[in-house]
């Protein structure tokens, strides 16, 4: 058993929730663990610097999912000897087997780093024994502010790990599917038929209001609109001299025109800045999570903010108090 070797500290009991970040000391070498895995010819010069990381749900638990990486320091420090002109080696991608030695997925970058920066791994949304998703956040050895990759999503049909690419929307989601939510889909308020109560302070940006469907899949009904002012509309044709406008916070709705939660921030695109909305985890035809990432390329840096977690019993979306996994700011300094 590889847990049997090193394992992190888990709790004793895990939610379908919980995610854990893994944790490169808890990685073996492949010689010592008793996995069998075909490994392409590229992998031969690294074999002995490659570890295995479990995807353990908890502790004394078999992994039924474990990562397969090239540890670069460990590499380079093997042959410290050679020049120093040695260029960085072409690394063979990690990757992802079953407990059957199966390959059922693969990172874009080494874990735990390579030579652009760390990268930081956390896992959870349990399916039974098999983590639901893989995230992925690289916090870079320049000052571009920390970003993350696209998630990893196991697909049950498939038997292995997907990229949560949402642009392309599949025709039928799983309850847990996340799909993004594009600016391109939403469309003006005074083409829609929804009827709202907007406060008297959306009055000025009533033309530059954009309402986007959460819908669950092509061409289905959405029960939940989200209603936001486009700063790029707004200013479009004024003129540079133009005040910066303070925006009102973008409101979530139901199609009945009920209020029910709001975003801290803009979600239409204004300047460089960008929010990366997310949300899957479908409870009928709403879905259960919303999740937003702001990607800022300047000394701010990249943040997440809180999710939004449907509430049954409250009918609305609170906040949660549990981070995805957390975002360093770029530094400053």
């Amino acid at each position: 058993m590889l847990c049997a070797l090193t394992c992190p500290v888990y709790s004793t009991t895990v939610s379908a929730d919980d995610f854990q970040r893994l944790l490169p000391d808890t990685c073996v070498p492949l010689a010592a663990s008793n996995l069998k895995v075909t490994l392409a010819p590229e992998w031969q010069p690294y074999l002995s610097s490659t570890r295995v990381c479990t995807l353990a749900k908890k502790r004394g638990v078999k992994p039924d999912i474990v990562l397969i990486s090239v540890f670069a320091e460990d590499h380079y420090y093997e042959i410290r000897g050679k020049p120093d002109s040695y260029v960085w080696a072409n690394f063979p991608q990690p990757l992802l087997f079953n407990s059957r030695g199966e390959q059922v997925g693969k990172l874009e970058r080494l874990f735990p780093g390579d030579n652009l920066g760390e990268v930081e791994l956390a896992y959870g949304h349990w399916q039974e024994n098999i983590p639901g998703e893989i995230r992925t956040h690289i916090v870079p050895r320049t000052a571009t502010g920390d970003r993350d990759l696209p998630t990893l999503f196991w697909n049950k049909e498939k038997r292995r790990y997907v990229e949560g690419d949402r642009r392309a929307m599949p025709t039928t989601l799983s309850m847990d599917d996340f799909q993004q939510l594009l600016p391109d889909s939403c469309i003006p308020l005074s083409s829609t038929k929804l009827k709202v109560p907007l406060a008297a302070e959306w009055k000025r940006y009533l033309s530059s209001t954009r309402v986007c469907p959460l819908v669950k899949q092509r061409g289905a009904e959405a029960d939940i609109v989200l209603i936001s002012v486009s700063p790029n509309d707004y200013y479009r044709n004024k003129p540079a001299s133009t005040a910066i406008a303070d925006f009102p916070e973008p409101l979530i709705f139901t199609i009945k025109g009920e209020q029910v939660g709001k975003l801290r921030e803009s979600f239409m695109n204004e300047e460089v800045v960008e929010m990366i909305l997310t949300y899957g985890r479908w409870q009928g035809n709403i879905p259960g999570e919303i999740r937003m990432y702001i990607s800022n390329p300047t000394v701010t840096g990249n943040y997440s903010l809180p999710n939004l977690v449907w509430n049954k019993q409250e009918e609305r979306y609170v906040e949660s108090d549990k981070p995805v996994i957390p975002v360093k700011r770029a530094s400053t300094e």
